[in-house]
């Protein structure tokens, strides 16, 4: 009966310590989400990766406290024409409910430089002054590995995550492609191809996907 009585704080501090380590390894799950690439949407996001290791998209993970900053994407032009610019959007839903009076914790990074019709503001016409990014040129057929987030961004953007919450209640991040820059000036955003409106800078003209790869086609 003795031997039976000091069992049991043994048997229940084990059980304890498997139960504070099942916790532990739940809430350092994350989770990325791809969004559904857009009809006739120049690039494709061909691998997710945490580091140097593959991950798949909607399949749990472990990782740390920092993991953002661990993530990027590898993506493929999968158009005809060389790009010089790409803009992947990052938005943490756990961090609000996406309304303006709770809005979330949007991360996300460019790479290469967008062209000088860009460069005006389409609202004002006035020429923007930011400091250009490095120049990319991603030709058809060839893939590009791009963070998630900026080295330089991401203290930025932990600070406004743990305005709301804990850095580690963050397990999930939705990420999609939003804007693509030709080498020709043309554009691609939110699943819409633009050309550039040579009277008035910083504005764009909607065109059809079938007439821009034919102006394409044409070069």
């Amino acid at each position: 009966m003795k031997y039976t009585c000091a069992r049991i704080p043994l048997i229940l501090a084990l059980l304890t310590q498997i139960t504070v380590a099942q916790n532990s390894a739940e809430t350092n799950l994350r989770t990325i989400h791809l969004w559904p690439s857009h009809k006739n949407a120049p690039v494709e996001v061909v691998k997710v990766m945490k580091g140097t290791t593959e991950i798949q998209p909607d399949v749990a993970f472990e990782a740390g406290d920092d993991w953002l900053k661990e993530i990027s994407v590898s993506l493929r032009n999968v158009s005809h024409s060389k790009i010089v610019f790409v803009n992947v959007d990052a938005h943490l839903p756990e961090t609000g409910e996406g309304t303006q009076e709770n809005p979330r914790v949007a991360a996300g990074n460019s790479v290469g430089q967008e062209p000088e019709q860009a460069m005006y503001s389409a609202l004002t016409g006035q020429r923007r002054h930011e400091a250009a990014g490095e120049p990319i040129n991603l030709e058809p057929g060839t893939e590009l590995v791009i963070p998630i987030i900026g080295e330089r961004d991401y203290e930025g953007i932990k600070s406004l995550i743990e305005v709301k919450n804990a850095v580690s209640s963050v397990r999930k991040c939705e990420i999609w492609v939003t804007t693509v820059y030709f080498a020709d000036g043309t554009k691609w955003a939110s699943g819409i191809y633009w050309r550039p409106d040579e009277h008035r800078p910083g504005k764009y003209l909607r065109m059809r996907f079938e007439d821009w790869s034919e102006m394409q086609h044409a070069r």
